[in-house]
């Protein structure tokens, strides 16, 4: 019986470039389900925004998440960066990127005492 001599590495590079890339593609879509970096997380519960206040610095990501079974919203009151969610279900989430220093107030459109302010910062 005779063994082969040609070089393994032809069969094992593309093992390592199909391993590598599926590596890379559950990084990217988020295969962990966690928030990219630099979000924060305000919930929905008790007919209020939980944080209702909140600093971040510019260029964060702020998530509400509706963790009640009424409906909310999210819309902004200030007009230099104006945001709505649309209805948020239970479970749905909205997200919104802030790119300038400020103070933003919101509500729910639906229940006029739910507010809050996102304070962002240099």
């Amino acid at each position: 019986m005779r063994h082969s001599t040609a070089p393994i590495v032809p069969l094992v590079m593309p093992v390592v470039i199909v391993t590598v890339l599926a590596v890379t593609l559950t990084g990217c879509l988020g295969g962990n389900n966690q928030p990219p970096p630099g979000t924060h997380n305000v919930g929905m519960s008790g007919l209020a925004f939980v944080p209702s206040t909140l600093t971040i610095q510019v260029g964060e990501n702020v998530t509400w998440t509706n963790n009640e079974a009424v409906t909310h919203t999210v819309v902004s009151d200030n007009a230099t960066d104006p945001f709505s969610s649309g209805v948020l279900s239970y479970g749905q989430t909205y997200t919104h990127r802030f790119n300038q220093v400020g103070v933003f107030p919101y509500h729910c459109s639906l229940h006029p005492g739910m507010t809050g302010t996102i304070t962002v910062v240099a």
